[in-house]
């Protein structure tokens, strides 16, 4: 999974810090975590950045179905199908990725 993978990154690199940093090295609390956690192997391709973009362009999804819902309510149909079209067009770039990426991926 995505999210796990990068909780993995950040551990790893709080623990290098705190494994090159004089204070902590004696410091019990943190080897009772360090003897806690365990490493995954991390995954080169984990699809992280092709996530980071379906989630922006979620963003601007959710966004232009919003503004576009109001300019329907208040009559003004010109800028609903512009905030449309732009819904249309983010749903297809998100899919787009997630085939790219594939669904197995996103579903770990």
């Amino acid at each position: 999974m995505v999210v796990s993978n990068f909780a993995v990154v950040i551990s790893l690199a709080v623990t290098e810090l705190v494994a090159n940093n004089s204070i902590f090295q004696n410091w019990s609390l943190w080897n009772f975590v360090e003897k806690k956690i365990t490493f995954e192997k991390i995954n080169e391709n984990s699809g992280f950045v092709w996530m980071f973009i379906n989630w922006i362009i979620g963003v601007i999804l959710v966004y232009s179905i919003l503004f576009g819902t109001g300019k329907l309510i208040l009559g003004d149909l010109k800028e609903f199908f512009i905030y449309l079209a732009i819904a249309v067009i983010s749903i297809f770039i998100v899919y787009l990725n997630l085939i790219k990426i594939g669904w197995k991926k996103v579903i770990e």
